[in-house]
């Protein structure tokens, strides 16, 4: 791709992760302002993840009809006036209102440019573009934080988020002339081609499988670090929800350093490799006999996670066909958003009731899953 069109997909994936961790930040310093309980964030996350789902399933035909270009300028303008609507709300309805639009618009970007760099990318700057998001979502609770010591309000964090948002639908409306010129930005390979045709091919249904259980696998690994650090391996609050950073920062530099070597091993054994990573992870927290071993547990699952889900968007051309990618990547990206959306609530409510020691043998369970449905895809597609 032209070094510029790739840059300004850096940028766009930055823009796009820093409201993604705000909700959680923000949260304790809204929801006494709108007189609701503290669970009720549980409301406006499901409310942004099915809008994410909703345009992850709706991009094939927006970009057959507008363009990449068009629909992520338009979906970051969406997601820019949704941050607006929650900065502007006086009650928790109306953050609900636009929690919605703000999944719809992340979820577009999300799709859209994922499937632009399966295309057209490598499979290094796949795992750079993730890294890109890692260190939005990073920055955002970061920024909040920040702005929260200072004396300032939960509304300032979202209207300076709202501002960078507006100044990346600038950059990527005057960069239209870049993405026009480069031949690789033509969206004529999917424009013929429904859900219910990519429905019937040959191995999605593993691939849907697979990907619904590796998000289950890297969110239910995150959300639930710290309090398994503190519940079963005795870290006091501060120092689990220190700890539990650890696994974000291994995904974050395994990224990075998967960049390095991706392009020259390829998908499949990077996805492998990333398999054996976490199951020598999961491996450390099960027979653990110290907090340390616990700790480097955790960094070698963050690890292993880190290329997975990079690699296996990137070898979507190559599974399925140029063809079919946006409308196959589509369908990918909403069952990767329902997997990341369901399992980490589900391992609350099966540990609420065994203990949350079964932590390390749920992430087995998804590794197992993801790994058979891989290996499924893998098989049928030679096959075919």
């Amino acid at each position: 791709m032209a070094i510029i069109v790739i840059a300004v997909i850096y940028l766009a994936f930055f823009s796009m992760g820093v409201p993604d961790g705000m909700i959680g930040a923000a949260w304790p310093s809204m929801y006494g302002g709108f007189g609701v309980p503290i669970s009720y964030a549980g409301g406006v996350t499901l409310l942004i993840s099915a809008g994410t789902v909703i345009s992850a399933l709706s991009t094939n035909t927006l970009i057959s009809r507008f363009g990449s270009w068009a629909v992520t300028v338009g979906s970051t303008l969406l997601t820019a006036i949704a941050l607006a609507g929650f900065a502007l709300a006086s009650s928790y309805a109306w953050v609900c209102c636009f929690a919605l639009p703000l999944g719809l618009g992340a979820g577009a970007i999300d799709a859209v440019l994922n499937n632009y760099v399966a295309l057209h990318g490598t499979s290094r700057q796949m795992s750079w573009v993730h890294v890109s998001w890692g260190i939005g979502a990073t920055a955002g609770p970061s920024l909040l934080g920040w702005i929260l010591v200072c004396g300032g309000r939960w509304q300032e964090g979202y209207w300076s988020v709202m501002a960078l948002q507006c100044v990346m639908a600038v950059v990527l409306f005057v960069s239209r002339p870049l993405w026009k010129r480069d031949s690789l930005t033509e969206d004529t390979c999917h424009t013929s081609v429904t859900t219910r045709e990519a429905l019937r091919l040959r191995g999605i249904g593993w691939a849907m499988i697979g990907l619904f259980a590796m998000q289950g696998l890297e969110f239910c690994s995150g959300i639930w670090a710290g309090s398994y650090l503190h519940l079963v391996r005795g870290l006091s609050v501060a120092e689990a929800a220190r700890w539990a950073a650890l696994f974000y920062g291994g995904m974050t530099v395994g990224r990075f350093l998967a960049g390095f070597v991706a392009d020259r091993m390829g998908d499949k054994r990077m996805l492998r490799l990333g398999a054996g990573g976490v199951l020598l992870g999961i491996i450390l927290l099960v027979t653990a006999t110290s907090v340390l071993q616990t700790k480097i547990g955790l960094l070698a699952v963050g690890l292993g996670i880190a290329p997975l889900f990079p690699c296996f968007l990137h070898a979507t051309p190559s599974n399925f066909g140029a063809h079919y990618t946006q409308v196959v990547m589509g369908l990918q990206m909403a069952c990767a958003y329902t997997g990341a959306t369901l399992m980490p609530p589900l391992l609350g409510w099966v540990a609420q009731r065994t203990g949350l020691a079964i932590y390390p043998c749920v992430l087995g369970g998804f590794l197992i899953v993801m790994c058979v449905a891989l290996e499924c895809l893998n098989r049928l597609r030679a096959q075919a």
